[in-house]
């Protein structure tokens, strides 16, 4: 279903794909590896995360990533205060407004952000998190920029050979005081552990 974002989010599908095809770890600052095998990569403002999975299906991991249910969500991202519903365009695309806690002396952050996921082929799917303008801002809360692409392709076609690689993109800015470097060093410590966080609660949430 078209929507007047569309748009806005194929260009930047568009540009992840072109990245995910043509992907050379030469072309980025390798940052770390942490113990799941989650390899970190930095590029200007950028991110990007190749993290492999046993025993879950691409869609599933995908999913759960997209899933809007708000209790959900906050069992895998702790960074998360709040999340509401603003619209749901389709079954696989929404707007959400979420509000992420403070953390030290750094004020709260929030985004109004589309969300939408599709398969790509058989074994591929990707979720598209990006953020929207001209929304209403909320009192003493600051307003952040976030690109968010990912994409799982898997192998195998059983719970037991099945293995998923996942290859996760962000754009972030947080605005305020803190500089590029000081949020690609926190991103790049946090966002592995969070894909984890995720993988773990997929797996609960399969029971």
């Amino acid at each position: 279903m078209l929507d007047k974002y569309s748009g806005e989010v194929k260009i930047i599908e568009d540009g992840f794909m072109k990245l995910y095809k043509n992907f050379k770890t030469e072309d980025w600052k390798f940052f770390n590896e942490d113990e799941f095998g989650s390899k970190v990569y930095k590029r200007n403002s950028s991110i990007l995360i190749k993290k492999p999975i046993r025993n879950l299906f691409a869609e599933e991991i995908t999913y759960q990533f997209w899933n809007i249910d708000k209790k959900f969500k906050m069992s895998w991202d702790e960074s998360i205060e709040d999340i509401k519903l603003i619209k749901m365009i389709d079954d696989s695309t929404a707007i959400l407004h979420v509000i992420f806690k403070s953390v030290l002396f750094v004020s709260k952050r929030d985004i109004v952000m589309y969300s939408k996921i599709k398969q790509i082929d058989d074994n591929t799917w990707i979720v598209i998190n990006h953020s929207l303008k001209n929304f209403k801002e909320t009192k003493d809360i600051v307003r952040i920029s976030l690109d968010v692409v990912m994409l799982v392709k898997q192998k195998g076609s059983t719970r037991d050979d099945v293995e998923c690689e996942m290859f996760y993109y962000g754009d972030v800015n947080l605005k305020g005081w803190l500089s590029d470097d000081i949020v690609k060093y926190q991103c790049g410590h946090k966002w592995p552990q969070v894909l984890e966080n995720l993988c773990k609660s997929t797996r609960l949430s399969l029971g």
